[in-house]
């Protein structure tokens, strides 16, 4: 009897309003330091993504080169569809073309990348 005595004598506590607002307090700052890192992170992908599609068409024109011997327009080029970039195939000729990649919001960094048949990319901070 001594036993069950003890356990019914023990106080059962519980978290205070005190213990869960330090823990929302610390989860808060967790997430104003980390949300900033992560949304750089994200656009940083983004990015690499346009650079990774422009790289693709150029592809794209060199094998058409290869087998035509001019470089495709606009509508023999597979460009890519994102809810972002809009991407062109501008001054095309028979030994020249650039591809481009116009943001949707003309306001933010890397607005409008491009290349070229000879690697020329700008702007160059956006390709690094």
């Amino acid at each position: 009897m001594l036993y069950k005595d003890r356990v019914f004598s023990m106080k059962v506590r519980g978290f205070t309003l005190l213990d869960t607002l330090i823990v929302v307090a610390v989860i808060g700052i967790l997430a104003a330091l980390a949300l900033p890192g992560y949304q750089f992170y994200v656009s940083q992908s983004k990015l690499d993504g346009v650079r990774l599609a422009l790289l693709e068409l150029q592809s794209e024109q060199e094998k058409h080169r290869l087998s035509s011997k001019t470089y495709a327009t606009a509508s023999e080029l597979p460009l890519p569809q994102t809810n972002v970039y809009a991407f062109s195939v501008e001054n095309v000729s028979m030994d020249s073309y650039r591809l481009v990649a116009k943001h949707k919001d003309a306001g933010v960094p890397c607005a409008i990348m491009s290349v070229d048949e000879s690697f020329n990319r700008s702007p160059q901070g956006c390709w690094e």
